[in-house]
């Protein structure tokens, strides 16, 4: 049986199918016609810009902006950082 798990473990592309149909039986076991909470038109909050770290990257994609955030860090300062091109500011 060990020789089993071994070769299992070491098949990621297997384990990834396994582990996506597990997650889908514990999250849905027992519930019918489940509906996603955004609408079609709304997955713009999904969009991570804040992962983008860097200016140069930031811009590189159409929907993010470069900013200033609205609220100070420790030391008062206002940094900036990657956020949806939406939530921009209006330039002056």
């Amino acid at each position: 049986m060990f020789p089993n798990v071994l070769a299992f473990a070491a098949n990621e592309q297997q384990w990834l199918e396994s582990y996506q149909q597990a997650w889908k039986v514990a999250t849905e076991n027992g519930h019918l016609n489940l509906q996603s909470l955004l609408d079609e038109e709304d997955n713009e909050d999904e969009y991570e810009c804040g992962k983008l770290r860097t200016k140069h990257i930031c811009r590189t994609d159409d929907k993010c902006a470069w900013q200033r955030k609205t609220v100070a860090d420790k030391r008062g300062r206002f940094r900036m950082h990657c956020d949806l091109a939406s939530k921009a500011p209006p330039k002056p």
